[in-house]
């Protein structure tokens, strides 16, 4: 779904990525390449891109700015158990 909404928008990611979580053509990825264990998560936004907004950034926001991908799963399962809405 991201590649096809990175095509309708004329975008181009050049770095190969994993998206798992979408909001409203809103993605959560992260990026194959980085050597990290436990990689950064960006935001990507074709739809804000073609607006003249920046393809990928770093959330913010959220429950902290600047996450990783263990602590996303981590605060999403905090979540879901205390019944916290996203």
């Amino acid at each position: 779904m991201a590649k096809d909404h990175l095509e309708r928008t004329g975008q181009k990611m050049d770095k190969p990525f994993f998206a798992f979580k979408v909001y409203d053509a809103q993605y959560s990825v992260i990026f194959l390449n980085e050597t990290n264990e436990d990689p950064k998560v960006y935001i990507m936004n074709p739809y804000e891109a073609k607006d003249g907004g920046d393809l990928v950034r770093i959330p913010t926001g959220g429950f902290k700015d600047n996450y990783t991908f263990t602590e996303l799963v981590n605060e999403s399962i905090r979540r879901v158990k205390n019944n916290i809405p996203f």
